[in-house]
């Protein structure tokens, strides 16, 4: 037989393989081939780079076989988008990594941070100390050691100075991190530190409508307070009672005798103040340091202040298009319960795209929206007591305070009327309502004129839209409140007591709203 294109020019090198087997021959320069022991009926399967596989029945006289040239099944080329352009990676002269959406898709997280997360080379993820509005990410090390070292968003083609953790992830179509000075050719000085850039999901051409629909639930066990050994609580009554001999404390005692200040000294220099005032015998202190020393409050922090973390992720979008346009539409929803009892993040997303293009492609209409609403509630309880024997409830259940000030002084305060120094961090999660709401919404629309090839016009608007508003309430029964009041509460010398703070509840509003407007 002869192997042709659709105009009949004959295909050298072309593969002719009997189907199933290993047996298998090319044409030569005028696209012929010739196979032999071949049954008749067999199938043989016919293919050329750039055309479509074809199956054909063996005969003695095939004749010629046309072949059809292969459209959109090629392998694509490796592109890397800078925010501005999309280029070929071959073309790239700096260092750059591209994150398709099957790497991002990888890891299941409600955070675009933790998804790409040991993913790039040279990107480090500081999760301590991350607070709203800032990535905490460094690329290829820290840049300098007082000016800002966030590195440079782009959504969109656009700067992004918004909250990186309210991105839906389910929305990202790929993520590019541009690591050297060649970004700075691009974004300027503001590219010091790396660029990322991110590109959400769009329709294509010539598809039909795809409903895709996707759901998340994840379970983590609270952590684990025994996997960093410490010393333990017999070393630490130990390491107490020879600084009390050693009279480390006295200067703190001293001070609260002599009303200068009320700091809380450790129980156990406290038992041992009293078996020295003869107040309790040395058997009864030394029964009590030796319960002191078989506590170990890990186990009621764990269990008391911790819960296993439940994420819930859920998103369904929308694209499609013919040969004119193409569109997409997403939205989704996420909760998350961390792993603190009291923190919650709840965060919806509505997003919006349509590309149309008329006068043959060469004009073309491009519209986005981009909706982000996050409510986060903080009422986590911080608890970090400075010994392992000190516990947040007694055998009974019954909330225990922590030592802050001296007991001789509390009670001396609440027998003047002031309000309780008590500190007991459980009632405190009554006594919290902290809440957050983070409002983003961005509008793009931008055109693009093709002049004459390569020659092309584009030109892209977008407006920008943050608002913040932060609402914290603390009750009169909370130890801030309590403490405050008391801190700048006057006695006089007739019990009169004369409060500058006055009692009741403190409600702290903060409200932050940023809008711009980019053209380019």
């Amino acid at each position: 037989g002869k192997v042709v294109d659709e105009n009949g020019q004959p295909l050298i090198g072309a593969t002719v393989k009997v189907k199933g087997s290993s047996k298998l021959t090319t044409t030569n320069e005028k696209g012929e081939f010739f196979l032999q022991d071949v049954e008749e009926d067999t199938l043989l399967e016919i293919s050329f780079l750039g055309y479509k596989l074809k199956e054909i029945k063996a005969a003695a006289n095939i004749g010629d076989v046309s072949l059809e040239v292969s459209t959109g099944e090629l392998e694509e080329v490796s592109v890397v988008s800078t925010g501005y352009q999309e280029i070929s990676a071959r073309a790239n002269t700096g260092s750059a990594t591209t994150l398709s959406t099957g790497l991002i898709n990888r890891r299941v997280s409600t955070n675009i941070l933790e998804r790409i997360e040991d993913l790039v080379p040279g990107l480090i993820l500081n999760k301590q100390g991350t607070s709203v509005g800032k990535t905490n990410i460094s690329i290829r090390g820290q840049s300098t050691i007082s000016a800002n070292t966030e590195p440079l968003i782009v959504l969109d083609n656009f700067p992004y100075d918004g909250d990186l953790t309210s991105i839906n992830p389910n929305d990202v179509e790929s993520i590019t991190v541009l690591k050297d000075a060649s970004a700075a050719a691009i974004w300027g000085a503001r590219a010091g530190n790396g660029v990322i850039v991110i590109k959400t999901k769009n329709g294509r051409l010539n598809s039909p409508m795809i409903v895709s629909a996707n759901a998340n639930l994840t379970i983590t066990d609270r952590p684990d307070l025994f996997y960093q050994p410490r010393m333990s609580t017999q070393d630490v009554v130990a390491i107490q009672s020879r600084l009390f001999n050693e009279n480390y404390y006295r200067g703190t005692e001293n001070n609260d005798i002599n009303n200068v200040s009320h700091g809380a000294l450790p129980q156990v220099a406290e038992i041992l103040i009293l078996q020295r005032d003869s107040k309790i015998s040395s058997e009864q202190a030394s029964g009590q340091l030796n319960e002191l020393s078989k506590l170990d409050n890990r186990d009621q922090i764990s269990k008391l202040l911790y819960r296993p973390s439940i994420n819930q992720q859920y998103a369904l979008s929308m694209s499609g298009g013919n040969n004119k346009s193409n569109y997409f539409l997403g939205t989704g929803y996420d909760n998350n319960l961390e792993t603190q009892m009291g923190n919650q993040l709840e965060r919806f997303t509505l997003q919006g795209k349509m590309h149309m293009r008329f006068a043959r492609n060469r004009v073309s209409l491009r519209f986005g929206m981009l909706s982000t609403l996050s409510q986060l509630e903080r009422n986590a309880i911080v608890f970090n007591p400075a010994d392992p024997y000190i516990l947040l409830r007694d055998a009974n259940n019954n909330p225990l305070a922590v030592p802050t000030y001296r007991q001789g002084f509390i009670d001396r305060s609440l027998s003047l009327g002031l309000l309780s120094f008590e500190h007991k961090p459980l009632n405190e999660l009554e006594s919290k309502n902290n809440k957050q709401q983070i409002y983003d919404q961005r509008m793009n629309i931008g055109s693009d004129v093709l002049l004459f090839k390569p020659l092309k016009f584009s030109v892209d608007y977008q407006f920008g839209a943050t608002s913040t508003g932060t609402r914290q309430i603390q009750d009169l029964n909370s130890y801030y409140t309590r403490n405050l009041i008391n801190t700048y509460s006057q006695v006089a010398m007739d019990g009169t007591i004369t409060r500058p703070v006055p009692l009741g509840a403190i409600l702290d509003n903060d409200h932050y709203s940023n809008r711009n407007h980019s053209l380019r």
